[in-house]
């Protein structure tokens, strides 16, 4: 099953960084508190980090210790700066 960012409800901002924010959330489906991290692509182009993100993403997600957060999904999107 696909997810898009439809899927989650955004309660509030708890972070920002240098290549984007993370939000406080729930999944829809089941009311799972999750934290979504979006990153703005244009500063990861710019700075030629897109393929860092990606295996960082692909490690992250084989992790399965219980001292590190979950990765459930990842979602690449098209995202105003606004």
């Amino acid at each position: 099953m696909k997810s898009s960012k439809k899927d989650f409800k955004v309660l509030r901002r708890i972070g920002k960084g240098g290549f984007g924010v993370v939000y406080e959330a729930t999944r829809r489906s089941d009311g799972t508190r999750v934290a979504l991290k979006v990153l703005d692509r244009s500063k990861l182009e710019e700075k030629n980090l897109y393929r860092g993100v990606n295996n960082e993403v692909e490690i992250h997600r084989s992790l399965t210790n219980p001292a590190v957060v979950k990765l459930l999904i990842s979602l690449k999107m098209v995202v105003s700066s606004t």
